[in-house]
């Protein structure tokens, strides 16, 4: 790591909810830093036997925020995210909501959306912020490490918005890093004014400015995703035959890994991956060559997996290495659920899901994805066209190693394609600028030589 201006720097990495793990230490990014500085990681205080683990195995120096009471959002602000939909709505663009479709735009859109109003709304709610945001007791606790570098990976929720107003308020620096996709197109309001914020590429910067007129263009980097970094040219720990032994299946069929949506978004997925199962049964009537379903269940799933509801012994379901706890908003997945996650994604012939970063993902891993579209009954389903049609997926839409599938018929077109002919999977740009396997380096030599 490059020498920096201020080698008395303490930086603080924030946990919320968990999947922080894998933005923090899944990417190296924690280590590389804890090499050179002192660094602290901010605790929500959530029991989980999983972040236990993380403790222990890069000897984390953790303080819970214990004490940490938040206010509700003010009402001007809500009044200004409904405004900023309302615009929304108005300019023909659908907002994306994960475990709901928009509603149709009203009348009352082109009132509360109104340009006029929207900015000053805007323009009020956001001189409101840091004062409202500004916690005594994060103040207290920043003061007490001494930390001059928050690190934080995500800008929406209350919490998020409170340590960054706090930090910023008492002169440290924060470092925003979006690593979700779907976070920033469910709200693009940052409400707050980064350091410097790590993006993608130019197409999500471009995206980030125009809604945040508050944001200097020149602390918008685009250095990549650093949650990906570990996909570049990556080697499967473990090998297909392992799995096949761990799973109970011939190594030599193809195998169909399917990636689950969360069943508070989609509650009839499984009557789908059945109806799926029963038509491949019927059209390899010889299980030697019938391709093998593996299911990842999704992380905020709580359900019981249950393969007897499927038939004739074709579908197995991987582990679930998360301990997740829906209510608490606590989803930490342990490092060997990361690992075979990605070796699962490189060991499969074909990427099974309803639209989600899982397509990047596992594009990353050269594997072809079909996105289903379609109900139980095999037909086109309105309610999981909205996840293909969003805004932000635009641009995988046209691709030949992404296949929509608006039928079950469509689905086995090209189950039958990718089983039959290398595809060749494309460049991943305009939504990664950069995949190289240098996001994270990229951003530390920014957040170091400040």
């Amino acid at each position: 790591m490059k020498e920096s201006k201020n080698k008395q720097r303490i930086f603080c990495f924030t946990v919320l909810h968990g999947f922080e793990t894998k933005n923090f230490f899944g990417s190296g990014l924690y280590e590389l830093f804890s090499q050179d500085y002192k660094t602290l990681v901010l605790r929500r205080n959530f029991p989980t036997r999983n972040f236990d683990e993380y403790i222990t195995r890069y000897n984390l120096d953790v303080i819970k925020l214990e004490d940490f009471t938040l206010k509700q959002r003010l009402k001007i602000e809500d009044l200004f995210l409904s405004s900023r939909r309302s615009r929304q709505r108005i300019k023909n663009i659908r907002n994306f909501n994960y475990f709901r479709a928009d509603r149709e735009r009203k009348l009352s859109d082109f009132l509360l959306g109104n340009k006029l109003v929207c900015a000053l709304l805007g323009n009020y709610t956001m001189s409101q912020l840091p004062s409202y945001y500004h916690n005594k007791i994060l103040e207290s606790i920043y003061n007490n490490c001494g930390m001059t570098d928050l690190i934080l990976p995500g800008y929406s929720s209350i919490e998020s918005i409170a340590l960054a107003n706090t930090a910023l308020k008492t002169g440290r620096n924060v470092w925003l890093v979006i690593n979700s996709w779907k976070d920033f197109y469910v709200n693009d309001l940052i409400p707050f004014t980064p350091t410097k914020t790590f993006v993608w590429s130019q197409q999500m910067k471009n995206q980030l400015l125009s809604s945040n007129a508050h944001i200097d263009p020149a602390s918008v980097i685009t250095s990549g995703n650093p949650s990906f970094d570990r996909f570049f040219n990556y080697y499967p720990i473990h090998s297909k035959i392992y799995y096949a032994e761990k799973y109970r299946f011939d190594p030599r069929r193809p195998l169909i890994l399917y990636t689950m949506i969360s069943p508070k978004a989609y509650v009839e997925e499984k009557e789908i991956i059945e109806s799926i199962n029963k038509k491949l049964i019927s059209m390899y009537p010889n299980e030697n060559f019938r391709p093998i379903i593996l299911l990842r269940r999704n992380p905020i799933d709580e359900t019981i997996a249950d393969e007897g509801f499927f038939t004739d012994n074709n579908i197995r379901y991987a582990d679930n290495y998360f301990d997740c706890a829906y209510e608490d908003s606590v989803f930490v997945q342990l490092q060997e659920g990361e690992i075979e996650w990605m070796d699962l994604l490189y060991h499969a012939d074909i990427n099974m899901n309803i639209a989600s970063t899982v397509t990047l993902e596992a594009l990353m891993m050269a594997t072809p994805v079909i996105n289903i579209e379609f109900s139980a009954e095999g037909v086109q389903d309105d309610r999981l066209s909205r996840y293909t049609t969003a805004p932000f997926y635009l641009p995988l839409l046209e691709r030949k190693d992404v296949a929509i599938a608006h039928s079950i018929g469509e689905c086995f077109e090209a189950i039958d394609n990718y089983l039959k002919n290398d595809t060749i999977i494309e460049p991943l740009s305009p939504i990664l600028d950069s995949f190289d396997g240098f996001a994270t380096q990229r951003m530390i030599k920014e957040i170091v030589n400040l």
